[in-house]
């Protein structure tokens, strides 16, 4: 009989947490916007005090939200609301929206992920968010991103839905 080692499950835990660890880095460098312009319609003035309102509507979603900055300090809230043609989807897929720090060039210096929803769950009519942030040197100005997907009761989810999206 030969020599067999056993593994601890430790290990196996350790090199799982290892694995999630990198697929999470390597996702979000993928959807990075950091270096990409922002067009002066997407962007949202970054100024002192508040709270400051504003709303980002896109042909998917409503972003509406409102900041409170204190120097390099920013606290954002909001809601997330699907438009019309998406609450004819009865479920969720998934949903991540980001905030962009912006220089004064429109060019996205962070990313920051504010929410993230979903997984099968039922559409719904809003979704709220709120974030505690630092705010990079030289930011002057916010944008936000999403991504998400949605389909129908009965589908498998394995592409009868639909995919929706928006950069900054």
């Amino acid at each position: 009989m030969g020599f067999q080692m056993k593994i601890p499950a430790v290990v196996y835990a350790g090199m799982g947490i290892f694995l999630l660890v990198g697929l999470f880095n390597c996702q979000s460098s993928l959807t990075s916007y950091r270096g990409k312009p922002v067009d002066a319609e997407n962007r949202f003035d970054l100024l002192e005090g508040g709270p400051h309102t504003g709303a980002w509507q896109t042909r998917d979603l409503v972003v509406e939200f409102q900041y409170l900055r204190e120097q390099q300090d920013l606290k954002i809230s909001g809601l997330v609301k699907p438009q019309t043609y998406l609450l004819h989807f009865n479920f969720l897929k998934s949903l991540f929206l980001s905030l962009h720090f912006v220089d004064a060039e429109g060019k996205v210096l962070a990313d920051e992920t504010l929410m993230s929803a979903g997984y099968r769950t039922e559409m719904p009519k809003q979704k709220a968010f709120k974030a505690y942030l630092k705010i990079p040197p030289n930011s002057t100005a916010i944008a936000f991103s999403y991504r998400g997907g949605a389909y129908l009761s009965g589908d498998d989810g394995g592409g009868s839905g639909w995919d929706f999206w928006q950069g900054p």
